[in-house]
Parts: C-alpha cells; structure tokens; sequence
C-alpha cells in the first residue's frame, strides 16, 4: 500500500448535537425564523472549528434537535432542511395560517430574506421523522408531536446531517395512548408534547 493509504490513527470523530427551543407566538414568525438562523450560523461555525483544528481531518456528526414551534410547511423548518429564500408563494403555501398572520409574514418578507442571506447553510441537514409511517398510514411526518386543547401539529424535530449519519431505529408513537383523552397532558401521558427517540449509525 501506498503511504497515504494508511488510516491516520489521530483522526478523531465529534458529535455536535444543539439543542432549542424556539419562540412559540406564530404572529411572530419572524423572530423563530431568526432562531434558526442564528443556530444554523453556530452549527456552522462549530463545525468550521473542529476541522479547522484538525486540518480538515475530523469527522463531525451533527444532530439538531428541539421544539421548534413550526411545522414542517413552514420557512423556519424549510430554512433548516431545504433553504431557499422566502417568497410570498412560499408563505402562500403554508397551512394554518390565518389571513391577518400571512398578511404580517408578507410585510415581513423583506426581513425574511436579509435574515437569509445571513445564514450559513448546513445543507445536508434532514428530519428523522420526514419518513416515519404510522400504522395504516403514508409515510411523512408524524400526524402530531404536539396536541392540546385547540392544536394538534408537528412542531419537534430530530433533524440529523445525512451525509454523516443513517438513522437505523425510530421510536413508534404511541397514539393509542396519547389519544385517551382529547389533549395532552393527560392521566395517561404527563408532556403535551411526544417523545422522539433515534438510533444512527456513522457512514
């Protein structure tokens, strides 16, 4: 073999995993939009360190995880798993959302867009859960991760870099258990939110 075929024995491998909480109001979309950016901007410059550090010799696995108050037609989940600028037929397309909040996001669409430009894309970032498949159903998202009295959406991710990490296992909600009662939190389930749990492997 050939000397730069030999494995490098100090190559080390780093998991990144963030966590966060984004702002709740669906009025100001605008501000969790800002969130995500800001965290997308601390994933990247996390990751730029480490190889940087390691002369690009570091692997690093990265894993974002959170509520993130959004669904998954909404910009602040395409920002972290699509990018793409915003634009109004984008903002069309979201669902649920009321004329007066859509009117407020339209004139914000400016502010949308220079929030964009300052982000810097972790472009291989996907939802674990984009692929579940409930029982009897398609696959896509789960029906909710977040179901109160007045709201039943998905809102929480595991968003993991696909082109670092598969994901082998994923935790089956358990509907049955969360819907004994109308809304959560309940006698039988003690969050108003589900758990998400995974399993990867390294490529």
């Amino acid at each position: 073999n050939n000397a730069g075929d030999i494995p490098k024995q100090n190559k080390k491998k780093h998991l990144l995993v963030m966590m966060a909480h984004l702002h709740h109001n669906p009025v100001d979309d605008v501000i969790k939009y800002a969130e995500m950016s800001q965290l997308l901007n601390s994933v990247a410059c996390i990751r730029q360190t480490i190889r940087t550090n390691s002369n690009n010799e570091d692997d690093v696995f990265t894993i974002v995880v959170g509520d993130f108050n959004a669904q998954p037609t909404n910009q602040v989940y395409r920002l972290a798993v699509m990018g793409g600028t915003p634009t109004l037929s984008s903002l069309q397309e979201e669902t649920m959302v009321l004329p007066a909040w859509l009117e407020q996001r339209q004139a914000w669409l400016p502010l949308y867009q220079q929030i964009y430009q300052q982000t810097t894309m972790v472009g291989t970032l996907d939802s674990v859960y984009s692929v579940y498949n409930e029982k009897g159903g398609e696959c896509g998202h789960p029906r909710y991760t977040n179901l109160t009295d007045g709201f039943k959406n998905n809102i929480d991710y595991i968003l993991y870099d696909k082109s670092k990490l598969c994901p082998i296992r994923l935790l089956e909600l358990d509907v049955a258990t969360y819907e004994k009662e109308d809304y959560l939190p309940s006698q039988f389930h003690a969050s108003d939110h589900v758990p998400l749990w995974a399993e990867f492997e390294c490529r």
